[in-house]
């Protein structure tokens, strides 16, 4: 696709998690909006230079402990990269993680994942199966090959795919 131009990121978290998992998560940023920054990153191979991040609390139960549970971040790269992000701790609808990079020729999206692919179109309107209903639900075999990994980084002295500088 060229070179970078921007990237759009999107976390959406189903069910909201249980309020003990959220009292000693590291609030949203740390446990959300980490990942969706790593990723980025990686994408862009450099660090960025400009950030901004703006956050709301609607949910009561997440005010009392102090946190947010929506927030949006601006990054600005050396390059001139542009991403943004869109972190939120509630999606009725179900797991929302999405993620477009638009580049000089083109554009890449990887959309949520769903059961199936079929897609019902009538005059009626449009169906399609429900997003995963949450990210144990989403990443079962991203956990299994991570413990896979792990297992031959011990048993087997693998070099591991990730490094403390990528945490």
């Amino acid at each position: 696709i060229g070179d970078i131009r921007t990237i759009r990121s999107c976390s959406r978290d189903n069910p909201i998690p249980a309020q003990n998992f959220l009292k000693i998560s590291g609030g949203i940023m740390h446990d959300c909006a980490s990942h969706d920054i790593d990723v980025i990153r990686w994408i862009v191979k450099e660090e960025p230079c400009e950030v901004f991040a703006s956050a709301s609390v609607f949910l009561d139960r997440i005010k009392e402990i102090g946190d947010w549970d929506t927030v949006s971040i601006h990054l600005k790269f050396p390059s001139g990269v542009l991403a943004t992000v869109d972190i939120c701790r509630s999606a009725p609808y179900g797991y929302d993680q999405r993620i477009e990079v638009l580049g000089e020729q083109g554009m890449l999206q990887a959309e949520n994942q769903k059961p199936t692919t079929v897609i019902k179109s009538t005059v009626d309107g449009v169906m399609s199966d429900p997003n995963c209903f949450s990210f144990p639900q989403r990443y079962i075999e991203t956990y299994a090959a991570e413990l896979d990994h792990f297992a031959d980084i011990v048993q087997n002295n693998a070099t591991p795919a990730v490094t403390g500088e990528d945490c």
